[in-house]
């Protein structure tokens, strides 16, 4: 009696563990095919920029070259000098298109289920990988967009995040303001993704 229940409980212990290994694997591969496909939706977008804006799209097709590349990626410091002191890009370019594009990447990230830190690592890797090789290939790398990506993607990622996550468990509060509407809005991707759920 003793030894049945044994084995049905060794048995049911190994049902369930390899199910939760299951699910673990499950649940790993969801998160490759998810990074697979958030790759595939920025590279989409950073080709975008970089054929869409014409003085990158220049500067990568007339000197754009593996010799630039391997320049910044070797001499990093004195790359990001020179590139600073030539970047002459507009207000608008440096302290607005910049911040913005690499807030909402990061805003992207978090409403795809990614970890902080994850989000995080994502958007400095693009973004050394913009400036070091994408418009590096044509110019320097510039510490004003650097900068610039890092702030903003932080701010998104450990602030305008938390904050619209707070304000949407407020709203399934019965006892909710008006005010935690605004707050669910400080990542838009949060309430339209839950209207598009709808």
């Amino acid at each position: 009696m003793f030894a049945a229940g044994f084995v049905t409980c060794a048995l049911l212990g190994c049902s369930l563990s390899s199910r939760a290994q299951a699910q673990s694997v499950q649940k790993r591969d969801d998160r490759w095919k998810r990074f697979g496909v958030d790759l595939l939706v920025v590279g989409g977008a950073t080709t975008a920029a970089a054929l869409g804006i014409a003085n990158v799209r220049h500067a990568i097709l007339d000197r754009g070259s593996w010799g630039h590349v391997g320049r910044n990626i070797s001499h990093p410091i004195q790359q990001v000098r020179l590139g600073t002191r030539r970047d002459t890009d507009p207000f608008a370019i440096n302290f607005v298109a910049h911040p913005l594009s690499y807030a909402g990447m990061g805003l992207y990230l978090k409403e795809r289920g990614y970890r902080d830190w994850n989000a995080f690592l994502f958007t400095q890797a693009h973004s050394y990988v913009w400036e070091f090789m994408i418009e590096g290939s044509g110019v320097p790398p510039s510490g004003k967009d650097l900068l610039s990506n890092l702030a903003a993607s932080s701010v998104a990622i450990f602030a305008l995040d938390r904050i619209s996550r707070y304000g949407e468990r407020q709203l399934g509060e019965p006892s909710h303001a008006w005010y935690h509407h605004l707050l669910h809005w400080t990542n838009p991707l949060n309430p339209l993704h839950d209207l598009l759920r709808k």
